[in-house]
């Protein structure tokens, strides 16, 4: 709907959206929201306010969900034309106002939650190739990062097995017991 370059004080510059949810994933499928005429407002970090360093997370994701040239003078002039995309909204209460913000962008066809494109198949797959592999790794990492253990070490044991010695001419013991 909207959008604009704001600068903070820390230093910190964001472009800032303002936009209407039309959609919402459900987790299972879209479900039309345009009845309830809800928004979003954002504010996607482009320089960082720590070091006045570029965001090239944040950066990357504008230019690939809306197209968006890199220029700050596209923001400021309002030439910039943003395609359709999809935004992570998260909900919070100001001033005892329900508001949606908006705290990451992503293409329009992404699918949400879609962090993964391997089926239970191909992980199958992927399993009996290189599963072994990946524990051994797995299994290296756990060891070598295990904490060290604490308290008195175990005496190492005797040539003879631990049992104690009889001293030269004494009886020995005629039980079973070997100590």
């Amino acid at each position: 709907m909207e959008y604009g370059l704001k600068e903070f004080e820390s230093g910190a510059v964001a472009i800032t959206i303002k936009a209407a949810l039309d959609k919402i994933s459900n987790g299972e499928h879209w479900e039309d929201w345009e009845q309830y005429d809800m928004e979003a407002i954002g504010s996607l970090f482009i320089i960082k306010k720590d070091n006045g360093g570029v965001n090239n997370q944040q950066v990357e994701s504008i230019v690939l969900a809306t197209g968006w040239d890199g220029s700050l003078n596209s923001v400021v002039h309002g030439t910039w034309q943003p395609t359709p995309c999809q935004f992570v909204i998260k909900s919070e209460t100001y001033k005892n106002v329900l508001q949606f913000r908006i705290a990451f962008i992503n293409e329009h066809d992404r699918i949400p939650g879609g962090l993964s494109n391997v089926d239970i198949d191909k992980a199958k797959a992927l399993e009996a190739k290189y599963g072994s592999s990946l524990r051994a790794v797995s299994g290296n990492v756990k060891r070598n990062t295990a904490p060290a253990p604490t308290g008195k070490a175990m005496p190492a044991p005797k040539a003879n097995g631990g049992a104690k010695e009889q001293p030269v001419g004494a009886a020995k013991k005629t039980d079973d017991i070997p100590f």
